[in-house]
């Protein structure tokens, strides 16, 4: 049952693999196709079933199958079934007002607007997510859909994109989504030939300030281990880590 639920929210065929023993199903595994042409398989049964499920579903697939877990056992278990670690990357709860006074001095540099996601062209935010997205380590090649980017402008949140005045040049974008659970930090990305500019920090920090309206003293974020210069600062910030999650690949 849960699994159809599931199934009814998606928008393409479902590619499922079932493990049954004596007439009944203890296993099953989910082919799902991300955006940037990832094919990520998500397990639910028993954690003995998850070897000949890979080998029925890579086989046949015939590509790169990739999965995400977010604690030691299930790593372990991949790696016995012929994954490798592609990246990882480590969840933090971040107070709002310490951020905020980090960013105090953050501005937009003169030139340059922030603009609310709604009211820009959204063909070009379009290119620039992906542009943004497709520079992230384990994300290479991402090619969003546009149904999905679409749903998402109708609740923006905090999602502002970096203009410039004169030119109408998207350099950047972040947002911050209001889910239930509370604000979840999306994205901050400027394009290579901004960087350092400034753009960046202070699109942010107008983000920040929006979603710091919403009635909740934290918001959680994510960031790759690699990614040293923002995983720095969150640990410098003293945030409370929650979690780290592990992108495995099995090559075909």
């Amino acid at each position: 049952a849960e699994l159809r639920s599931r199934d009814q929210a998606r928008d393409e065929p479902v590619l499922r693999w079932l493990a049954i023993e004596a007439a009944v199903v203890v296993g099953t595994a989910t082919a799902l196709l991300r955006p940037d042409q990832r094919r990520f398989l998500s397990f639910a049964g028993e954690t003995t079933t998850i070897d000949p499920l890979v080998e029925a579903a890579s086989g046949e697939l015939g590509e790169d199958v990739y999965a995400s877990v977010d604690h030691r056992g299930s790593l372990a278990t991949l790696r016995e079934c012929g994954f490798e670690l592609e990246v990882a990357s480590e969840e933090f709860e971040v107070r709002f007002d310490t951020v905020l006074a980090a960013l105090r001095r953050a501005r937009m540099p003169v030139g340059w607007s922030a603009v609310p996601a709604p009211d820009v062209d959204p063909q070009r935010l379009f290119a620039l997510d992906n542009a943004i997205r497709s520079g992230i380590r384990g994300m290479e090649g991402w090619r969003g859909n546009w149904a999905w980017f679409t749903d998402e402008l109708t609740d923006p949140a905090a999602y502002l994109v970096a203009v410039a005045n004169e030119t109408d040049e998207y350099a950047g974008l972040a947002r911050i989504w209001r889910n239930p659970t509370g604000p979840r930090f999306g994205l901050v990305g400027v394009t290579e030939a901004n960087r350092g500019t400034g753009v960046g920090p202070g699109i942010l920090r107008l983000a920040l300030e929006e979603a710091a309206l919403w009635g909740h003293d934290t918001f959680t974020a994510e960031t790759g281990l690699e990614n040293r210069h923002f995983h720095r600062r969150l640990r410098k910030l003293g945030s409370a880590s929650l979690r780290i999650r592990y992108q495995m690949v099995r090559k075909n």
